[in-house]
Parts: C-alpha cells; structure tokens; sequence
C-alpha cells in the first residue's frame, strides 16, 4: 500500500453527551465504540472525518508504523485497535483541536509520536 493512501483515525473523547448522529458516526462507520479506540482507513472518508472532528484526531501513517501497530495490538484481519492512553499523558487539552489541543487533523510526523506513545 501506498502511505499517503492510508489515514489513522484515533477516538479521543468518550460516548457521553455525543449526540446520535456523530455516535453513530463513530460506532457504526468507522467501528470506533471506545475511547483510544484506533482505525486505518485506505479510502476516502473526508465526510467521517469531518462529522466526527470534535471526538477524534486523524493523520497520515506510514507503512512501517503500520506494521509495528498491527504487530503489537492487532488481531488477524483486522484494521481496528485497541490503544493504551499516551506514556506521559496528552499535552494538551482533549477539547480543543490540534495545535493547541489534541483533536482534528495531524501531520504525519505529529501522529506519528502520539500513536508511538500510545503503543
């Protein structure tokens, strides 16, 4: 697979209060039921993704990356993954977005150092 082709996608914040729709969202598409829940998307889910920006962050993963993450927490077959929550704590506030929180769109290099944290 080509790695600009492939975009992580990390739950961030809980169920509670999320209205149905973004819940939705986030439980039936992208399968994300539960907070440091993790999905790998080859596709196209602009939509998601937007829907969805105030309870996630997503960025670009590289291959190597991916094949550390589905060697340490993946199942057989499987594009979904269960996260520890990141060594030494998130930097920044889970309510705002990314630069001075941790939700929204990441670049690879910023997603790759809180995805590395969170193995």
């Amino acid at each position: 697979m080509v790695d600009s082709q492939l975009t992580v996608v990390i739950r961030i914040r809980g169920s509670m209060e999320t209205r149905g729709e973004i819940e939705e969202t986030l439980s039936t598409h992208m399968r994300l039921t539960r907070k440091f829940h993790c999905a790998v998307f080859s596709r196209d889910i602009k939509g998601w993704l937007q829907k969805a920006k105030d309870y996630i962050t997503w960025g670009p993963i590289d291959d190597a990356l991916y094949a550390e993450l589905k060697q340490k927490r993946g199942k057989e077959g499987k594009r979904i993954f269960r996260l520890h929550p990141p060594n030494g704590g998130f930097k920044h506030s889970t309510k705002l977005p990314f630069p001075k929180g941790e939700l929204g769109k990441r670049s690879g290099e910023s997603m790759k150092k809180l995805l590395t944290r969170m193995l």
